[in-house]
């Protein structure tokens, strides 16, 4: 389970600020205890909650699926998990 939250102003004259979508995801704790990440860019701004089994409580551990990288205009912000990350990381280790 977990949470993604936005918003975006029309007017690029307008900024989003971090305490916005922070605020947007601390109502969404619920859906994701286990971490959170904010991302903001002038006029857009995207949040995330995370929960998993998995990771450890410890939220320096917490890992999302979440980059700050760019590819032109687009940016992507996925809530998934690899839920057969053990044989893929055997498998890759196994590569080298």
């Amino acid at each position: 389970m977990g949470a993604i939250s936005g918003l975006f102003y029309r007017d690029t004259n307008r900024t989003v600020s971090k305490a916005q979508i922070k605020a947007m995801t601390d109502v969404l704790q619920h859906r994701g205890p286990n971490g959170e990440m904010q991302y903001t860019e002038a006029n857009a701004g995207l949040g995330m909650r995370g929960w998993t089994d998995e990771w450890s409580d410890d939220p320096r551990e917490f890992r999302m699926c979440f980059s700050t990288k760019r590819h032109g205009d687009i940016f992507v912000l996925l809530d998934g998990e690899i839920y057969n990350a053990p044989e893929l990381r055997e498998k890759l280790d196994d590569a080298d």
